[in-house]
């Protein structure tokens, strides 16, 4: 199966404060990171798998499945929007070279600190920890609408977690 993404650059750059210059090779690796990792914690492996299957197989738009094309338009997407905007704020800003991780520069643009950037960083993850636990009220709410959520087939599928989610309040 090909890589799937349930958000396209086009809509990170047309919704989102993303620069319509920044790059494929910056923006792909995030939307997988953010899918594979994140969003994978929250839906479920066979959750996931189901909607890879479903885009894949272009029945998404059918009407058998609007339950499904309902949780990505009204939910993940805006999940993965902020969610990809945390992931990459650190790529974006630093990079491998031969000499070690460098901070990038150009000479029309101030490059920001680490401590800048982990702030931006921080304020995309709040935003995605608001729309992750919005989406996994609506999955324990409708349940019964997504079978996929919450099983698993095999040892290696990750279970969804009603509390994957966080917060940075600490009790």
């Amino acid at each position: 199966m090909s890589k799937i993404f349930l958000i396209s650059e086009k809509i990170l750059k047309s919704e989102t404060i993303l620069n319509d210059n920044t790059g494929s090779e910056y923006i792909a690796p995030a939307i997988e990171t953010s899918q594979d990792i994140y969003l994978q914690q929250l839906i479920g492996s066979q959750l996931l798998m189901k909607l890879y299957e479903l885009i894949e197989t272009d029945n998404i738009n059918k009407p058998d499945y609007n339950d499904y094309k309902l949780l990505i338009d009204d939910y993940i997407t805006n999940y993965l929007k902020y969610k990809v905007l945390s992931e990459i704020t650190i790529p974006l800003a630093y990079k491998y070279r031969n000499a070690g991780v460098v901070q990038t520069t150009n000479d029309n643009v101030y490059s920001t600190s680490l401590r800048d950037a982990q702030l931006v960083q921080n304020h995309y993850e709040l935003r995605a920890n608001f729309y992750a636990e919005r989406m996994t009220k609506y999955l324990c709410t409708n349940a019964e609408l997504y079978p996929e959520y919450k099983s698993i087939k095999s040892s290696a599928d990750i279970m969804a977690d009603s509390n994957a989610y966080k917060t940075n309040w600490v009790l």
